[in-house]
């Protein structure tokens, strides 16, 4: 190799200049940056399971508290419906007697409608509570709900009533334990089953 190829070779090499950026170009580089998301830290993790458990929280206490408040409507209606039934079962009187015979009837559905129509549309044992000016009074009632399941419910009583006639004008208090069964006819509640645990058969008065 030649002297003048060796100093060729050995020569030092210039760097490239790297082309100059324009003021547009850094600016668009910066803008490119600031859109980029930053990192997500842990405790915003955390902060964002807290908030959905405690939505997560919020609609099943909101559920809960709609079947709760539900169940409370339901028993509301089936406690009224039994007080209204029993109300009228233990408080007629000899003078009105059809009318109030036929209000208890109006209560009745299934098995307990077939025995009351042969107990209270029986007119011979109306004729009978008339002539001995017999009669009922209830004085005081407890009730409580033993079971609702969908459109049947059961509901224990006590009651306390005064039963007279003509042989006990003055009349006589006894006290009436019975449970009674109730479903919804129609949207209404109706009876369909009176079991009297112990008292007065059904509130009637004994006739001489």
């Amino acid at each position: 190799m030649s002297e003048a190829e060796d100093e060729i070779v050995g020569a030092p090499v210039d760097p490239v200049d790297p082309e100059p950026v324009t003021e547009a170009e850094r600016e668009g580089r910066k803008a490119s940056a600031g859109r980029r998301s930053p990192p997500v830290r842990g405790r915003e993790l955390v902060l964002l399971a807290v908030a959905v458990l405690g939505i997560a929280g919020t609609v099943f206490f909101g559920l809960r508290w709609q079947e709760l408040d539900d169940a409370e409507a339901n028993r509301s209606e089936v406690e009224d419906a039994a007080s209204v039934f029993l109300e009228a079962l233990f408080t007629w009187d000899g003078t009105t007697v059809d009318a109030d015979f036929d209000r208890i009837l109006a209560y009745a559905t299934g098995e307990f409608e077939e025995e009351a129509q042969s107990t209270f549309n029986d007119d011979e044992i109306r004729r009978s509570l008339r002539e001995n000016r017999a009669g009922s009074r209830m004085e005081e009632l407890d009730t409580f709900t033993r079971a609702i399941d969908g459109d049947e419910a059961r509901v224990f009583a006590v009651v306390d009533q005064i039963a007279a006639n003509a042989r006990f004008p003055e009349g006589r208090a006894d006290t009436v334990r019975l449970e009674i069964g109730l479903t919804r006819v129609d949207g209404e509640w109706k009876v369909f089953d009176v079991n009297v645990i112990d008292g007065l058969s059904l509130g009637l008065p004994s006739v001489p």
